[in-house]
């Protein structure tokens, strides 16, 4: 049984994490969590000597044993280190999704990470339904980052992906085009052509961009855009997908082809 998983904010305990493990883990170390990682660390009555992950959600994770029973009216605990916790490998996929409308993106990046994206860029694109200011795009960015979250303790995830605020599509080309080795792209018009050919030779360590339109799909203009920076198109097959549907499809078919999901 996999031990629960808590995230710690405060990075100085987790320096204190990482020197008392040095230390050879005997010393004490004051561990302080958030109101709702605290909540849930007395919801399961986890009780002194046992066993939970702490995690910085950015790859520094341990395993630390609960030192003295937790206090109802404190937001702290001291734990003894164990050991460390590796984060799990997952390849390099950005996956650029087209923002959609209601909770459609939450259930997209919740699913996203459950099954090892990387990171998260939301594009505003021709066709998207929802329009963001720039306060509108913050504040669902860090809506996203929570979702995210909470996906990766769920999922027993020490690192969180990244999740970006909304940008405008041609700046996620641009990104692409700096940083991706592969870009593919699934469209509703494309008749051949398969994620899995796409990165069958690509390599486990190829940073991949898979991109994925809003409800409406991609206008060809866009397609074309991505086309010129030597994106791949393909199929998902002649059903219609949701796009969060798509989004996730997608993405679990390029990791299972960059070894992941078990693929490895």
């Amino acid at each position: 049984m996999s031990l629960p998983l808590f995230f710690v904010d405060d990075a100085t305990a987790v320096d204190a994490l990482g020197r008392a493990l040095g230390d050879g883990g005997g010393s004490e170390v004051a561990l302080r969590f958030s109101r709702d990682e605290m909540k849930h660390l007395r919801a399961l009555r986890i009780r002194a000597g046992e066993r939970f992950v702490a995690s910085d959600g950015a790859g520094r994770a341990f395993e630390v044993e609960l030192a003295e029973s937790l206090d109802k009216s404190s937001d702290a605990c001291r734990v003894r280190v164990v050991g460390r916790v590796e984060a799990p490998w997952r390849p390099s996929l950005t996956l650029v999704q087209g923002v959609s409308k209601g909770e459609r993106m939450d259930l997209l990046v919740r699913q996203a990470v459950e099954i090892g994206v990387a990171r998260i860029v939301p594009a505003m694109t021709a066709r998207c339904i929802v329009s963001l200011d720039a306060d509108k795009r913050a504040a669902r960015g860090e809506r996203w980052r929570q979702v995210a979250r909470a996906a990766a303790k769920q999922s027993g995830q020490p690192v969180v992906p990244q999740i970006a605020d909304p940008i405008d599509f041609d700046e996620a080309v641009r990104l692409a085009a700096a940083e991706a080795d592969v870009v593919v792209v699934p469209w509703e018009e494309s008749k051949d052509g398969s994620i899995a050919r796409v990165l069958r030779n690509a390599g486990a360590d190829a940073r991949v961009f898979l991109f994925i339109g809003p409800e409406g799909g991609f206008e060809r203009s866009e397609i074309e855009a991505l086309e010129a920076i030597g994106a791949r198109v393909v199929t998902l097959g002649s059903t219609i997908l949701r796009t969060e549907t798509a989004g996730v499809i997608a993405s679990a078919l390029a990791i299972y082809e960059l070894g992941g999901l078990g693929n490895k």
